[in-house]
């Protein structure tokens, strides 16, 4: 007899049956899956359609191929004059000697023949050899490491133009096969011819200036990321590269970073109570400033329950009072709003943003330390008669990078000028002193990675403690200043009580463009390499004339090694160069750091809305003929009315 069962006659067996609806299930979310892939992948490609940045990527060169590449370059005026009347701006001395195919900062700059340097070294690459067939540059000699100190062709001085001869010829050692135009930028006019390339969709390849000149996200821009390597990131200074970043892209190759600074003598900073290292690690403020400059006891306001610092009003102020450099009449105002977070001194309305309740509050205290008779501005009319004198203010600010780097050297002795010695009789004819200690050739040891320093610490008594690494013990830190050190502290500009204290940074750097016409990834990567080998060649040399620290980890070594300030200056240096410690809401340690002379994007202080609107009534204030009150009126603003003492109750 069959056996029974409920099979229906002709089906398939069970296991079978149940292999089969299993292959449709796959198949179903197989299907669902590639739909939501496809779906993803038309999403992402219709957004890189709106992203002009989306499309670079690193590609090797064609070693059979000549790439022609041009480069901008806005000439530093202040390379090696020691002359502080020659500020930025004007044209450079002729090079003192003229270097193989040419003059010096013109033509081609590529397959040169002849001798590269001493000993025949051309650069990171090693000893000149014969051209590289990969089109790639050299492996350094540390795997994944930064690249040795580079030897220059000569103890220097060098000009701008001759530095940027040796680069260049070391550069075409390591990529024969890329051809380098150079057009010399006078300062004044980088940003506009800038823009007017820009506009016309016909840009340099690469672009060196800094300042407002420097930009961020433009649609011919070519960004950072796509060709640098984590590893490489680490060898130049974390706050260069930050501060010009944007959309989660870096868009600036940093060669320099200079910080704007105002200075005090410790020995003032000791005499008031302070800790000079303190006031290094975190900043100050106006309060600081006000003790500092003499101001007496402090008293409440009128109209208020704050303290007030006042000074005797008979007779001469009991202090040192604020020297302020008011050759350019804007500068010290710029400074004092720039770390208070003002974008520009210009809205694009052509509106004076100065005008607003934080120039107003720095006029304010500006004026009162001049009715105090604590206030001692130098004008472009007293500027050479203040110069020529003696021994430097006590307390004082600012000063340009270049002036500030004078200022110094003549403290520290470096350029030593006798007070009968009279004034050059025009700017720029001063003699030019070796600035450098020791040869062309540079053995200091290279960092694996920018130093960063640990976070402050607070000891039991309350004082801040901190500094940088021991050269011999990294474990180890040493103070910005000693308890013991002479001299001065190098601070960024003040800012209020409570306020957020910025280190006030002006960048020197490199930017790569695409054209229009764009002429492929091959002909980007050629320019990219450019702007990457200018960024780490022996960018101290630039540095030489500017209070100003290098901002790869290469020239930093070789700026260690060769720099002529003390080595208090040079760590304090490098401190503001990273930013000022500040503590947050949640009292955790941070550096900032804000761009100079505006955000990166906004006008800059050369546009000539700024010479005519905001620099006549600063002109007035620092003569005595204006008040706070009448210069925010001539910038078109409303002054804040005058509190009285009742107002308030």
């Amino acid at each position: 007899m069959a056996p029974r069962t409920n099979r229906v006659t002709g089906a398939p067996p069970g296991p079978q049956a149940g292999r089969q609806w299993w292959r449709r299930v796959a198949l179903v979310a197989g299907m669902a899956a590639l739909l939501v892939v496809a779906a993803a992948a038309f999403t992402l490609w219709r957004q890189r359609q709106g992203d002009p940045w989306a499309r670079y990527r690193a590609v090797p060169l064609d070693p059979a191929k000549t790439y022609e590449l041009v480069l901008w370059e806005t000439e530093l005026p202040v390379a090696v004059l020691p002359d502080p009347l020659r500020l930025p701006g004007g044209p450079s001395p002729e090079p003192r000697f003229r270097p193989q195919g040419g003059p010096a900062g013109q033509g081609r700059a590529g397959n040169q023949e002849g001798p590269v340097g001493p000993g025949g070294s051309a650069g990171p690459g090693g000893p000149a050899s014969p051209s590289n067939p990969s089109g790639k540059p050299k492996a350094s000699p540390r795997r994944d490491g930064p690249p040795p100190v580079p030897p220059l062709e000569g103890p220097g001085p060098f000009t701008h133009r001759e530095y940027l001869d040796q680069a260049l010829r070391a550069f075409a050692q390591q990529f024969p096969n890329v051809h380098v135009r150079v057009e010399w930028i006078p300062a004044r006019e980088a940003a506009a011819r800038l823009q007017q390339a820009l506009a016309d969709g016909k840009p340099p390849d690469v672009f060196g200036g800094w300042g407002s000149a420097l930009l961020v996200r433009h649609p011919l821009q070519v960004p950072l990321d796509p060709y640098l390597a984590r590893a490489e990131r680490r060898w130049y200074n974390p706050t260069a590269l930050t501060l010009y970043q944007a959309d989660r892209r870096l868009w600036v190759w940093p060669r320099w970073v200079a910080p704007h600074t105002w200075w005090v003598q410790a020995a003032r900073v000791r005499a008031v109570g302070l800790d000079p290292n303190t006031l290094a690690l975190m900043g100050w403020t106006y309060a600081d400033v006000d003790r500092l400059a003499g101001l007496g006891p402090e008293e409440p306001g009128p109209g208020t329950a704050e303290p007030r610092a006042t000074a005797p009003r008979d007779g001469e102020p009991q202090g040192p009072g604020l020297t302020l450099w008011a050759g350019r009449p804007d500068l010290p105002v710029e400074q004092l709003l720039r770390v208070r977070g003002v974008a520009a001194p210009l809205a694009p309305s052509g509106a004076v943003l100065w005008a607003g309740p934080d120039g107003q509050a720095t006029l304010a205290w500006l004026e009162r330390l001049r009715d105090r008779k604590l206030l001692r501005p130098v004008t472009a009319g007293t500027a050479a008669q203040w110069l020529a004198g003696g021994a430097p203010a006590a307390l004082a600010g600012g000063f340009p990078p270049a002036l500030g780097r004078w200022l110094l050297e003549r403290e520290t002795g470096l350029m030593p000028r006798p007070a009968d010695e009279p004034p050059p009789p025009r700017p720029g004819r001063g003699p030019v002193p070796p600035v450098t200690r020791g040869g062309s050739q540079v053995t200091a040891a290279v960092p694996e990675r920018w130093p960063v320093p640990p976070a402050p610490r607070v000891d039991a008594s309350g004082r801040v403690t901190g500094g940088l690494p021991a050269p011999d013990d990294p474990r180890r830190l040493e103070p910005l200043v000693s308890p013991d050190a002479e001299g001065l502290v190098l601070l960024p500009p003040p800012v209020p009580e409570g306020a957020p204290r910025p280190a006030l940074l002006e960048v020197g750097g490199l930017m790569v463009f695409r054209q229009n016409r764009y002429r492929g990834d091959d002909h980007t990567q050629a320019a990219v390499e450019l702007a990457r080998f200018l960024s780490r060649w022996r960018t101290d040399v630039l540095t030489r004339r500017l209070l100003a620290v290098p901002a790869d980890v290469t020239s930093l070594a070789a700026w260690q090694a060769e720099s002529p300030l003390p080595a208090v200056y040079r760590r304090q240096l490098e401190h503001l160069a990273l930013g000022v410690w500040n503590r947050d809401d949640r009292g955790r340690w941070r550096r900032l750091a804000v761009t100079y002379p505006a955000v990166p994007g906004a006008p800059g202080p050369e546009h000539d809305d700024v010479g005519r609107q905001v620099r006549p009534p600063l002109a007035a204030f620092w003569t005595g003929e204006a008040g706070a009150a009448q210069v925010i009126q001539a910038w078109g603003g409303s002054p804040a009315p005058e509190e009285r003492p009742g107002d308030s109750e």
